[in-house]
């Protein structure tokens, strides 16, 4: 009896230390992970030279992202949230342009303009470089894309190996030449806050406020973009838009908007371009987090934007 007692009694002890050295192996994973992803993002930092200096905000981590990792599942692999939809054609448009006779007009395809040299060094270690994008300290990593493919780079870091984080890809259906009027970024939303991990913390007006400007640069050009609202959906939810017209373009920006968890006096109104950035949300089954932003125009500045989204409610 003395010994089927002290076995029953090692039993529970037993599972107790299988858990914990289980444990301890997640969350060794868990910092190489995060330790291994932040250095690549460093050599592409240096890879990407940009023309010009660029105005640096810093997000104050929320308490949250500054607590122990929690023992969770991995990233969510089902990005983007909708069924593909291929568009008409891969090629630009053509645009007609009078010929100086009467009803006459040559049609023409237009031209990509020249790839900055700025993305040399990026583009020799992946063709499929397509611009680079930075918000504040929370993300500054370089930005794929395949025609019509979303699915690559879900589970294919931007070096093309095999990694659970993927990289940033612009939507395979988006199309920069011409540029579409919605250009979509996805990103997993890793638990140790790589990628897009704390993408989330741009539901807040304080951050908002901290960081009133991201910057997508293109292979082709620079772009500043100010955030007009952040927002949860289902994935189930068809957010994807590329091409809208007057009418379509105000109920999509109007929707955004009623679903914000912020409000700024930012206007936004057809001819401005959007660029949503989509994640993972794990506060709901198969959920959507995605920040949108609006283009700068050329009429506007840095400063007289920042101030207004510093504004943000």
């Amino acid at each position: 009896m003395g010994k089927s007692r002290k076995s029953t009694r090692r039993i529970p002890l037993l599972i107790c230390w299988i858990l914990f050295i289980l444990g301890a192996i997640y969350i060794a994973r868990w910092y190489a992970s995060r330790a291994r992803i932040e250095r690549e993002a460093q050599e592409y930092q240096r890879l990407y030279r940009t023309p010009a200096p660029t105005v640096q905000w810093e997000i104050a981590p929320s308490p949250e992202s500054a607590a122990a990792p929690a023992i969770t599942a991995g990233p969510a692999t089902a990005l983007p949230s909708v069924d593909d939809r291929p568009r008409a054609t891969a090629s630009p448009e053509p645009t007609a342009a009078e010929t100086g006779e009467a009803g006459a007009y040559i049609y023409r395809l237009p031209t990509a303009p020249p790839i900055q040299d700025s993305f040399s060094e990026l583009l020799n270690r992946n063709a499929d470089t397509i611009g680079y994008l930075t918000a504040g300290d929370v993300v500054s990593l370089p930005v794929v894309w395949r025609e019509n493919d979303n699915e690559t780079y879900l589970d294919h870091s931007f070096s093309g190996e095999i990694a659970p984080e993927g990289a940033l890809f612009l939507d395979g259906y988006n199309r920069l030449i011409p540029a579409d009027d919605c250009l979509i970024i996805y990103g997993h939303n890793m638990q140790n806050g790589t990628m897009f991990g704390r993408l989330h913390l741009f539901e807040s007006a304080a951050a908002v406020r901290n960081c009133p400007l991201i910057s997508f640069d293109t292979i082709y050009e620079n772009g500043l973009y100010a955030p007009f609202a952040a927002f949860r959906l289902s994935a189930e939810t068809d957010f994807r838009k590329y091409v809208l017209d007057e009418s379509e373009f105000a109920d999509f920006v109007g929707q955004m908007r009623d679903r914000s968890s912020f409000t700024v006096p930012l206007d936004v109104s057809w001819g401005d371009q959007l660029l949503l950035l989509v994640t993972c949300d794990y506060d709901e089954r198969d959920g959507r987090f995605v920040l949108a932003l609006r283009r700068l125009r050329d009429t506007e500045t840095a400063s007289g934007v920042s101030a207004l989204i510093r504004q943000a409610q």
